[in-house]
C-alpha cells in the first residue's frame, strides 16, 4: 500500500485526534507545543504514523502497531529530515520509544542518553557529542594554570549550569561558595536565546562577573545541557512523565560530561519559588550521586531586606520599572545592561 506523508494543519480535528489516539495506544505523551506535526496516511486519509518537529528535535514519533513491519516509521522518519533539510537544518536530535533505538540507528541516529529504558535521546551525528567534550578539555587546560589543571585532574572540580537571567548576586554567592570550596569550577551559561537577557548579554554579565577568579571557567551549553533539544519541558513549567524522563535524560548527558572533566561536585541554588526545578533538582541529585558525584545544595542569598537574589525577581522589577529596587540584587558588573533594558 502506498502512503504519503502530509503536514497536519491545527484546523484538521480529525487528524489530530486520530495522531492523539496513537500516542494513547503507544502509551507516549501528545505533545501540543510542536512546531510542526506530520503524519503519514493511507489512500483513504487514515492516519497510520505520526510525528512532530520542535525546533531541531523530532519528537512524538509513532506509528500504528498493526501496520508494523510495513516501514512506516521509516518513511516517517526520512520525510522529517527532508522537511528539516529544507529549512536548512541538518543537524537533528531525536527523542523516541526505546523500543524504535534500532530502527532509529539504521536511520543515521545515535544514543546519547536513554531513560528507564523507556526513552532514548539521539542525534544524527556520530562525532558531533565528543567534539563538544574535546572543545571543553581544551578550554579548561587553556585557561588554568598547569598546577590548577593537574589538582583539578587529580582531586576533581565543581560545576555550576546557569540561564542568569540577568546574573545575579545569588549567582554570584554560588558562584563564590563553589570556587572556594573546590578550587576549579566550571559554569555552563545556558544557550538558548529566549530570555528577556539575551545569551549575549548573559555571557558578557557572567564573564564579567568572574573574570577576578581565577580557576572559574566559562562555558557555553551548547545543545547537550537543558536545552529545548535534551530537556524541551523544562520551558513548559510542568512536570508529567515525559518531563520526568527528560530530566533524567539531561542528567545522564551532564554525567558524560562531568566524567570528562572531572567535575566531582555540582552545585545547585534552592528553588523555593519553582516547583519544576525543584523536581528537577531531585531528579538530577539521584543521578549524579549514583555515578559518584556530590550535590551541594545552597539555600538561596537574600538582601538586608530579605529580598530573595532572583533573576525573575530583577525581571518582575524591571517590568514594573522599579530599576532602583532591580539594581540592589545585582553586581555592579550587571548593572549596565539592566539600565538597557529600562530605556527600550
Amino acid at each position: 500500500m502506498n502512503y504519503t506523508v502530509n503536514l497536519i494543519f491545527p484546523h484538521d480535528e480529525k487528524s489530530i485526534n486520530q495522531y492523539r489516539l496513537l500516542c494513547e495506544e503507544a502509551e507516549i505523551a501528545f505533545i501540543e507545543n510542536l512546531d510542526l506535526l506530520f503524519g503519514l496516511f493511507d489512500r483513504q486519509r487514515n492516519l497510520v504514523a505520526g510525528g512532530g518537529i520542535l525546533g531541531n528535535t523530532l519528537r512524538g514519533l509513532v506509528s500504528d502497531e498493526s501496520f508494523r513491519g510495513q516501514g512506516l516509521m521509516a518513511q516517517l522518519v526520512s520525510s522529517l529530515l527532508s522537511h528539516q533539510a529544507k529549512r536548512g537544518i541538518f543537524r537533528n536530535y531525536l527523542y523516541g520509544k526505546k523500543s524504535y533505538e534500532a530502527l532509529y540507528k539504521e536511520l543515521g541516529f545515535y544514543t546519547l542518553a536513554e531513560a528507564q529504558n523507556l526513552m532514548v535521546f539521539m542525534e544524527n551525528s556520530p562525532r558531533a557529542f565528543s567534539d563538544f567534550l574535546d572543545k571543553l578539555q581544551a578550554e579548561t587546560k587553556g585557561n588554568l594554570s598547569d598546577e590548577q589543571f593537574i589538582r583539578a585532574k587529580e582531586e576533581g572540580s565543581a560545576a555550576i549550569v546557569m540561564n542568569g537571567n540577568p546574573f545575579t548576586k545569588g549567582h554570584l554567592s554560588l558562584i563564590e561558595k563553589a570556587h572556594s570550596e573546590q578550587g576549579v569550577c566550571h559554569v555552563f551559561l545556558l544557550e538558548e536565546d529566549v530570555s528577556l537577557f539575551s545569551f549575549q548579554e548573559r555571557w558578557e554579565m557572567l564573564k564579567k562577573a568572574t573574570a577576578k577568579f581565577p580557576g572559574v571557567l566559562c562555558h557555553k551549553s551548547s545543545s547537550y545541557i537543558i536545552s529545548r533539544q535534551s530537556f524541551p519541558s523544562y520551558f513548559l513549567r510542568n512536570l508529567d512523565e515525559a518531563a520526568i524522563l527528560q530530566a533524567e535524560i539531561d542528567a545522564q548527558i551532564f554525567v558524560r560530561i562531568a566524567q570528562s572533566l572531572h567535575i566531582h561536585h555540582r552545585y545547585l541554588g534552592s528553588e523555593p519559588h519553582s516547583d519544576l526545578t525543584r523536581e528537577y533538582n531531585k531528579i538530577l541529585g539521584r543521578v549524579l550521586s549514583e555515578a559518584g558525584i556530590a550535590v551541594h545544595v545552597m539555600e538561596r542569598s537574600s538582601s538586608a531586606g530579605g529580598q530573595i537574589y532572583s533573576g525573575s525577581l530583577v525581571r518582575a522589577l524591571l517590568k514594573e520599572g522599579k530599576l532602583a529596587e532591580a539594581m540592589q540584587l545585582v553586581p555592579d558588573s550587571s548593572k549596565e545592561y539592566l539600565r538597557k533594558k529600562e530605556l527600550k
